[in-house]
């Protein structure tokens, strides 16, 4: 069914980056089309001003990201050609940066849902500044109980979400009538917010390919 991501536990990111360095990373690379001037890199980042020069001071020297003087006003962006950069934008779509801000805003839902991933553009990471967040939801809640939860997602993440939501039968069904959407969907990339792959293959259906 292609390549699978579980997203990678909090404590992983904890254990890699001080905080303030996970919300300056969630900043430049969780939107790594876009540049940002000091201070919306401050308030995004819900940080201290001294904080987040010392982490940008430190990701420029080192390559990662690009410091861009223009009239009276500098700007940031994650340097494309920086021997990481993939990699970067990778973990952060898989961790502080996109997926459990996802999971945190479905947990109140939690227990309707069979399975829920992100794929896409972001699970591909490739997203660009107008990429949407596409979020394939299989199980018995109601799109009037999802749409707040990722309500408050968007506004965290500055995107908009896109939901598939379909409950067990209907994906079942959909599969069995060779749907091209969904058979694109699952030979693609999947980020994992709620259970997993082994979880999506059991209620599939059909023999694991």
């Amino acid at each position: 069914m292609g390549t699978e991501r579980s997203p990678t536990p909090a404590s992983v990111a904890d254990a890699l980056f001080p905080r303030t360095r996970q919300a300056v990373l969630a900043v430049l690379f969780g939107r790594p089309d876009e540049r940002f001037y000091l201070n919306d890199i401050v308030r995004r980042a819900r940080s201290g001003v001294g904080q987040v020069q010392r982490e940008l001071e430190r990701m420029t020297a080192s390559g990662l990201i690009l410091r861009e003087p223009e009239a009276n006003q500098v700007y940031f962006r994650a340097n494309p050609a920086g021997a990481v950069y993939h990699e970067l934008v990778t973990l952060v779509a898989k961790t502080f940066g996109i997926a459990d801000i996802v999971k945190a805003a479905l947990a109140d839902v939690r227990g309707a849902i069979e399975v829920a991933f992100i794929y896409g553009s972001v699970a591909r990471a490739e997203q660009r500044a107008t990429s949407d967040v596409d979020v394939l939801v299989i199980g018995d809640v109601l799109l009037s109980e999802l749409d707040p939860a990722l309500g408050r997602a968007e506004k965290q993440l500055g995107r908009t979400l896109s939901p598939t939501l379909l409950d067990v039968g209907s994906f079942r069904r959909r599969l069995g009538d060779d749907d091209h959407f969904l058979k694109s969907v699952l030979a693609g990339p999947k980020i994992f917010v709620v259970a997993d792959a082994k979880r999506l293959k059991q209620i599939d259906g059909r023999r694991a390919r």
